[in-house]
């Protein structure tokens, strides 16, 4: 993974030079990288959670099949 600086160079000198705030850069690209982050752990649990149901699955059908399908009558 390549780093990206947290406050490039070139747009702090940009926005002092415009007067503007340059932490609110940092706090931008902050916002951005934890958006980035929180996707990539949903999609992780998202994932997690299927595997989950799958093997929920097939643990009652093992069991179904034991006992016999669906019952005995």
């Amino acid at each position: 993974m390549i780093r990206i600086p947290l406050r490039p160079l070139a747009r702090i000198l940009d926005a002092r030079q415009k007067g503007e705030n340059p932490d609110a850069i940092e706090r931008e690209n902050k916002r951005l990288r934890h958006e980035d982050m929180q996707a990539m752990s949903r999609a992780r649990a998202e994932g997690r959670l299927l595997v989950l149901g799958l093997f929920f699955l097939l643990f009652i059908c093992c069991c179904w099949y034991s006992y016999g399908w669906p019952c005995h009558i």
